[in-house]
């Protein structure tokens, strides 16, 4: 089998997938890959998935459920260029599972690089209503393959990292709730071994940075939908890494643990690990900023500046704005990158008073300019 831990489909790349391109890569794939249409979106885009694989255990994965989230659709698409490249490495998942994968769930959201589809809502608060079309092909691909493993993709933002440390969470995962009570029947507590023999293998090649994601049982949501439904169901969120806005870096690891899922199912590993394993995974919390300017002097008062880059499609890429979100004292914050001040005065260029929400890509500190934007496509 080929090596993973460097694999990359190198068709794609950057923050924004173009879907055509995309379909067109799914429709180049030969038949055993069992290329599907499975209905439209909103706007009459095809919503596909591939069917892999004759063997027992049944694993339903998708992505892009939010259309900004692309990182996870790397990671499949890194998956299944994998296994294509190698006759014996597909002989050997074909052998073992039946896997059906949809890389983009939410197509109309992945070409506008919204969060939500056409009709602007949240297909992942969309469980019970059904008033969506992607929605309802979810589960109704869901009632039909009727998996015993279901995979639920997204990205997670740059503002987190592990509680209580200066680590940014690269992964973070979740066995969603089925009730109120969190309860632990079979089902969950399966998706909970597996979660826990993920996190074993993956905090080898990133140690520390794996975290657990917060349990709110949401029965709206399509994650706490297929635990209801006796599916067992990991939630998996891509994190952030360093200056790795494009997330090229984190998509390895993302594309690891989903290789070393389906590992821990195919030789029944993951029921070696218990369930306080889980939970002593640490928890993912909002403790970053992707810049901290620190012990700045503004109007009078010494005071640490956070900024996040907020992302924008333009002319097919994404650009990233640097966004005033805090000004205080942000002790116990972290920055991915971090400018200190020295106690000195700060302006803004070309607005001299740096206010909360401000755009803005220069700043003056004791005469001296630091440049804070950041390019990347």
């Amino acid at each position: 089998m080929l090596k993973t831990k460097n694999f990359r489909n190198e068709r794609f790349f950057g923050r924004y997938l173009d879907y055509e391109e995309v379909s067109n890569y799914l429709r180049s794939l030969p038949p055993a890959f069992n290329l599907c249409c499975q209905g439209y979106s909103v706007l009459k885009r095809p919503i596909y998935s591939l069917t892999i694989g004759e063997g027992k255990t049944k694993v339903l994965a998708w992505s892009q459920m939010h259309g900004n989230e692309t990182t996870s659709t790397k990671a499949l698409l890194d998956f299944i260029d994998w296994i294509n490249q190698d006759a014996e490495t597909f002989r050997w998942y074909n052998q073992r599972f039946c896997l059906q994968l949809i890389p983009v769930l939410n197509p109309d959201g992945a070409v506008a690089y919204t969060r939500e589809n056409a009709h602007h809502a949240d297909l992942n608060r969309d469980a019970i209503t059904l008033k969506q079309p992607e929605a309802r092909i979810l589960q109704k691909i869901g009632a039909h393959f009727k998996p015993d493993f279901a995979f639920n993709m997204h990205d997670q933002d740059s503002l987190y990292g592990i509680a209580d440390a200066n680590k940014a969470t690269i992964l973070s995962l979740l066995a969603p709730a089925l009730d109120e009570a969190r309860s632990i029947p079979p089902s969950r507590e399966r998706a909970l071994q597996l979660i826990a023999g993920i996190a074993a293998q993956i905090n080898v090649l990133i140690p520390g940075h794996v975290g657990r994601y917060k349990d709110e049982f949401n029965p709206n949501c399509m994650g706490e939908y297929f635990q209801m439904q006796g599916v067992s169901t990991v939630l998996f969120e891509s994190g952030h890494f360093g200056r790795d806005y494009t997330r090229d870096q984190v998509r390895k690891y993302v594309f690891n643990a989903f290789v070393s899922a389906l590992s821990l199912l195919a030789d029944q590993a993951y029921k070696n690990q218990t369930t306080s394993s889980y939970f002593d995974i640490p928890l993912n919390t909002e403790n970053f900023y992707d810049l901290i300017i620190r012990h700045v002097e503004r109007e009078g008062a010494m005071v640490d500046i956070g900024l996040k880059y907020v992302e924008e499609l333009k002319d097919g890429k994404i650009i990233f704005l640097p966004r005033v979100e805090k000004i205080g004292n942000l002790k116990g914050y972290y920055g991915h990158k971090e400018i200190e001040g020295l106690g000195q005065k700060i302006d803004g260029i070309p607005k001299k008073n740096i206010e909360l929400n401000d755009i803005i890509d220069r700043i003056h500190i004791n005469n001296e300019i630091f440049t804070i934007d950041l390019t990347n496509n």
